[in-house]
């Protein structure tokens, strides 16, 4: 990967205030305070990263700057002028715009019509002509290169992500909330995305940046603040800190955690899972196989590098058995499950960490602890589920093995933030149980701690004999963790890359459909 363009020291006017300011925010959900007394400036012609680990109070602190929470305490300015929303509409209104991590397209809508639902006070009818040519104006001068007629279901993941920016940009918006703008993109586009936030950057727009990864941070960021548990920590010009001082910020007595974790080469303990001219009919006709043949033997992790929509969603469908399989068989431990049923696979030892955990690996409704048991619920000698005592008894348990701090087992999971779903879902399929793992991009949305944690956790089941196929966007985890890297391209196989031979910009042009060098 290219060596990142570092960030230039920003030049703010004496005396210039800030286009947001937020004083004295403080978020409070039952007995969780999730935001405590938060003082924030983001500046025009600045990128201000917002750093902290998961539970922190990122996502909480960008709600209420959007409108999408109201503080229960504290007041926001901007351009020093006091404000209060009610809705995202009023942050709109107000010249803020949100770029979300899970996009907020409508697929069946072209870019033009999707960038009209958002615009504020143009009336009821679409000038479409104009529209299209403000789109295209802006995509000329930040480098955004998308039809304002293409449909969204026809683009690409990083076109998605480009037509979100113009989204926002459109809707004259000039202060940016930029919420993991890399976490699904390709090494390539996020090089692309890096130069789009220093051209606007440059273009005076004021961009809040919430990452997990620091190279990004000292690619584009002029200022940065830290939270830890729901509090400022500290933060100032990034030219004042490296990545380890940043680290000791956001980690306290965590951060000896962050370590890279090793992985040498491993050898092959038997067969484990293996997959023989698996096509498929996908229902929405991205998430289809075709002829896709692939081995992970025993003791080995296979990395599948693929952009969301290119079929790897049918990789959890076949081996989980709830997949329409057209042609081809699949084998676990060597032997031939194409027609045994979900339970009987799970039953073997198959855990999915899943391709979004929030609304495929858990239910929100549920408590951490019965999210525990949800596919490992303990059973007496007769297959009756034990009793609640027995239950809470054994997500304790789980939630002792932790490698990463837990949220309380009574919390309702739809009162957590995305990273703290995907732990929950780690800590219970990456256990002793498990001998075949499927898991997708298992620390995304994760601060670097338990990234490092999850990490190790793999590496650990697979010294003890586990097959793991790891699907991941993040070409540092592949590469380190993997013995093999296979892409995923419209559900073909398109290349295979031994663990020496794993060239991020190569893999990332046949992820996108590109030919390699």
């Amino acid at each position: 990967m290219t060596a990142p363009v570092l960030a230039a020291p920003t030049l703010r006017p004496r005396g210039a205030a800030p286009a947001l300011s937020a004083r004295g925010l403080s978020k409070r959900f039952a007995d969780v305070v999730a935001a405590d007394n938060i003082d924030l400036d983001a500046y025009s012609g600045e990128i201000l990263a917002i750093l902290g680990e998961n539970g922190a109070g990122k996502s909480t602190l960008m709600k209420m700057l959007y409108g999408y929470y109201h503080p229960d305490a504290g007041h926001l300015e901007v351009d020093g002028h006091a404000v209060r929303f009610h809705s995202p509409a009023g942050a709109r209104a107000s010249g803020i715009g949100m770029v979300f991590q899970n996009f907020t397209l409508i697929p069946a809508l072209s870019v033009v019509e999707n960038i009209a639902l958002v615009q504020a006070g143009r009336g009821l009818r679409l000038d479409r002509r104009r529209l299209g040519r403000r789109i295209s104006e802006l995509s000329d001068r930040y480098q955004l290169e998308v039809r304002p007629n293409a449909i969204v279901r026809d683009l690409s993941v990083g076109e998605r992500q480009r037509a979100e920016i113009l989204k926002v940009l459109a809707s004259d918006a000039r202060i940016l909330i930029m919420d993991e703008p890399t976490s699904v993109l390709a090494p390539h586009e996020v090089e692309s995305l890096l130069g789009i936030l220093r051209r606007l950057r440059d273009d005076g727009y004021a961009i809040l940046l919430i990452t997990h990864k620091m190279r990004e941070v000292f690619a584009c960021a002029s200022q940065v603040t830290v939270l830890r548990r729901g509090r400022v920590i500290g933060g100032g010009p990034i030219g004042d800190f490296d990545a380890d001082s940043l680290l000791r910020m956001m980690l306290g007595e965590r951060q000896d955690q962050t370590a890279a974790v090793e992985s040498p080469p491993a050898g092959p303990m038997g067969p484990g899972i293996r997959l023989e001219h698996v096509s498929t009919s996908g229902t929405d006709g991205r998430s289809a196989l075709r002829d896709v043949s692939l081995s992970v033997p025993a003791g080995q992790i296979v990395g599948v590098a693929a952009v969301a929509g290119n079929g790897q969603s049918g990789l959890a469908d076949v081996l989980i058995g709830i997949g329409k399989l057209k042609s081809g068989a699949v084998f676990l431990g060597g032997d031939n499950v194409t027609r045994a049923s979900p339970a009987r696979r799970l039953e073997s030892g198959l855990c999915v960490v899943s391709e979004d955990p929030v609304a495929f690996g858990a239910v929100g409704a549920m408590s951490v602890s019965e999210n525990f048991m949800l596919t490992r619920a303990p059973v007496d000698g007769k297959g009756r589920i034990l009793r609640t005592r027995r239950l809470l008894a054994a997500a304790a348990r789980l939630a002792s093995r932790s490698p990463f701090p837990m949220p309380a087992l009574g919390r309702k999971l739809e009162t957590l933030s995305g990273g703290n779903v995907q732990r929950v879902v780690i800590v219970r399929e990456l256990q002793s149980h498990c001998r075949f793992l499927l898991a997708y991009y298992p620390s995304r949305g994760l601060d670097v701690a338990s990234s490092r944690a999850v990490q190790q956790m793999l590496v650990d089941l697979r010294a003890q004999g586990a097959a793991i196929l790891l699907v991941s966007e993040d070409f540092d985890e592949l590469r380190a963790l993997s013995d093999e890297v296979l892409v995923l391209y419209h559900g073909e196989v398109v290349g295979t890359f031994g663990r020496s031979a794993v060239d991020p910009m190569r893999v990332g042009q046949l992820m996108t459909g590109g030919r390699a060098a």
